[in-house]
């Protein structure tokens, strides 16, 4: 392996990649060492090690001469691999975007699907390019909720979700949503039916119901893609006043608590 094109292949410059080698090998090194070690001229090598300081790649004592030396190298290296990772996910998701502008379908699609795998593998496809998602959960899952989460934390979108009142009652359902409000605007709704809708840009639906009458975590559902809806301006309506009539999690929980204290 050619330790020094690695280097570069996650962004770091040939000088960079030199300096930070020969620090490694040295441990500790003044400027005008690694500059020889490196045969990074001595005129770049300031600024080399500055920009390596800098990155997180190396510290710097405050000795005089100061000397420089590599810290937590596995640490910069797991969030180099966080970085590309991200970076090769936008452009997945730029791609499907660039996939959606070409759709010339014109008029509004229904089409029915069955299992979650299927319906998350939807959920995917939207979140890449959407820039709002409102969404009522109707019944517990927490494992796809978990699902979709995951695609969140990787764009930033305006995403609100209304969760069923009587859902809260469930200790590990209500902890695992407070987990989401970070990214989600969560607020709850004290009756809906036991479905899952999910409204992408105010023109895609989908609407996953449980296939059977009993609903959980386990359960298989069959799903609702409405892709380009007409009415879509009346159900973005809908979802705004819900908004306005409902109350947020956290607003309902730091009351709750009040009263319990209170009692």
């Amino acid at each position: 392996m050619n330790i020094e094109d690695e280097l570069q292949a996650i962004g770091l410059t040939e000088y960079e990649s030199r300096v930070l080698i020969s620090a490694i090998r040295m441990e500790k090194a003044s400027a005008k060492s690694l500059s020889e070690d490196s045969q990074v001229p001595y005129s770049r090598i300031y600024d080399t090690l500055s920009d390596l300081v800098e990155g997180g790649w190396m510290l710097k004592t405050s000795h005089r001469p100061a000397l420089f030396y590599v810290t937590n190298i596995d640490e910069r290296l797991d969030t180099q691999i966080a970085r590309q990772k991200r970076r090769i996910d936008d452009l997945k998701g730029a791609f499907k975007a660039i996939s959606h502008e070409k759709d010339t379908i014109l008029t509004p699609t229904i089409s029915v699907g069955y299992g979650w795998n299927r319906f998350l593998d939807r959920v995917e496809a939207y979140m890449g390019h959407t820039q709002q998602l409102a969404g009522v959960i109707g019944f517990s899952s927490i494992s796809a909720l978990e699902t979709i989460a995951s695609h969140k934390s990787k764009r930033f979108f305006s995403a609100t979700l209304f969760v069923k009142q009587p859902l809260l009652s469930d200790a590990k359902f209500l902890a695992f949503i407070h987990t989401m409000t970070g990214q989600f605007n969560v607020r709850t709704l004290p009756f809906t039916p036991p479905i899952w809708l999910l409204f992408f840009d105010n023109k895609d639906i989908l609407i996953a119901l449980p296939t059977s009458q009993a609903t959980c975590d386990g359960c298989e559902i069959k799903f609702l893609e409405m892709q380009n809806f007409e009415m879509g301006f009346m159900l973005d309506k809908a979802m705004e006043l819900a908004f306005k009539e409902t109350s947020a999690l956290l607003d309902e929980g730091e009351e709750q608590e009040s009263d319990t204290k209170g009692n």
